[in-house]
């Protein structure tokens, strides 16, 4: 084809990749703070205040697991409502929308962080329903991005899973920054709530200028000769038209990949590591920020390094990855035999705990991070190139699909731990 001869424009400054990556930033930054923010709500909104003691609320106990069920559920829903439904509008209109809506939710959820309400009932399920609002709208921005990033060379998608995992090291600074400059719960919520605001409107703001771009542009119309109409800016191509089984079977194991990489990974983040508490007074981390440091820290910047690594080199190969991530199942019974400790005071473990080493608790996550931001990012980029160029964005959307499928069975798991290892007494 005459586009396909022509000469590819440069990626002038980076502005292409630098997009990407704040993209990937701004399509989990909501997820990342709400789950950073995890002791804003289980140690001050959702307590009740006797006096000088803190008194924690029924909701106390399973929140992460309802807060990332809560997240999740519209996230699956509307994911493959996404992919497989046509959506008027284009994904450029889908993307700009639904990120719209997200930061109206975020707005809403720094004006509750000024707010003491003595009914904590109301406050946790205002808090769930802002949630789920918000997700249904993130898996709209989460999906169509994907399926953008698709008609572009194979490492884009590569530099929005760096940003995935750039957010979470982001929100976790973000977090430590906050909370010593904050002194309390309220404080800390208001600057850490403001900066996801500040970077979403950075997000909307290079995404209206990357249709301006000559390098984007080109890769477009290529596409745009492929599909013999934009994909990005038309949104008239019946459903029926797709092959979705034929695409399916063509990347069905880059897509187990990324299913089981994650489900491993969600039953064991955060809903398991954020319990697990230290087992040496004397560790060189304070109970203070332990959970902030060993849990969310640890994992985001292990994730980060890994996923960048991923994106350069790929080991075992594609075909043998399968068995990397299945092993990756081992990571559950060892965090659990860790110091799980239940977060209420009427419950205790019913077994003995196994690993009181903080250094070992460490490495292990620092391995469990790692190799998650590195199987994501090497399958999700290998994805696109299994199927013909012409369906690249659509073999993209549905590695979308699979990531939200694998963190929402880890989500379903993870309810099951406290269940297994905890008892009332």
């Amino acid at each position: 084809m005459e586009l396909e001869n022509s000469e590819e424009p440069p990626d002038r400054f980076k502005m292409v990749t630098i997009i990407c990556l704040l993209q990937g930033v701004g399509v989990l930054i909501s997820w990342h703070m709400f789950i950073n923010a995890w002791d804003y709500f289980t140690d001050y909104k959702l307590c009740h205040i006797n006096g000088t003691d803190k008194v924690p609320s029924p909701y106390v106990g399973y929140f992460m697991q309802y807060l990332t069920f809560t997240a999740q559920l519209p996230n699956v829903i509307f994911t493959f409502i996404n992919a497989f439904v046509r959506i008027g509008g284009g994904l450029s209109f889908r993307i700009l929308g639904s990120l719209s809506i997200v930061l109206a939710v975020f707005i809403f959820t720094l004006t509750l962080s000024f707010i003491e309400m003595e009914n904590v009932g109301a406050f946790f399920w205002m808090t769930m329903c802002s949630v789920a609002l918000m997700q249904v709208f993130n898996a709209i921005y989460q999906n169509s991005l994907m399926g953008m990033a698709a008609i572009l060379p194979p490492w884009y998608i590569g530099y929005i899973i760096i940003g995935n995992n750039v957010c979470g090291t982001f929100t976790s600074i973000t977090k430590l920054v906050s909370k010593s400059i904050g002194g309390n719960h309220k404080a800390t919520a208001i600057y850490y709530f403001s900066t996801a605001i500040f970077v979403l409107v950075v997000c909307l703001v290079v995404l209206i200028l990357l249709k301006l771009i000559r390098f984007y542009k080109y890769y477009l119309d290529v596409h745009t000769a492929y599909r013999h109409r934009s994909t990005f800016f038309s949104a008239h191509e019946p459903a029926q038209e797709r092959p979705y089984w034929l695409l399916i079977k063509q990347t069905s194991t880059q897509l187990y990949n990324v299913f089981m990489t994650f489900m491993v990974t969600l039953t064991c983040f955060p809903a398991i590591l954020s319990n697990i508490k230290s087992g040496d007074d004397n560790f060189f981390i304070s109970t203070n920020y332990y959970g902030d440091v060993m849990c969310f820290l640890n994992f985001n910047v292990s994730a980060m390094i890994g996923s960048i690594v991923g994106g350069f080199y790929v080991f075992p190969k594609p075909r043998f990855i399968w068995i990397a991530v299945t092993i990756r199942i081992i990571f559950i019974p060892i965090f659990l035999f860790c110091n799980y400790t239940p977060p209420v005071p009427d419950e205790a473990r019913r077994v003995g705990v196994l690993i009181y080493n903080d250094y070992v608790y460490l490495i292990f996550g620092m391995v469990h991070g790692f190799t998650c931001g590195y199987y994501t990012s090497a399958c999700l980029m290998i994805i696109p190139g299994m199927v013909d160029k012409q369906y690249a964005h659509i073999a993209g959307m549905l590695g979308g699909v699979v990531l939200i499928l694998g963190i929402f069975f880890g989500i379903m798991l993870a309810f099951l731990w406290p269940l297994i290892m905890w008892e009332s007494v």
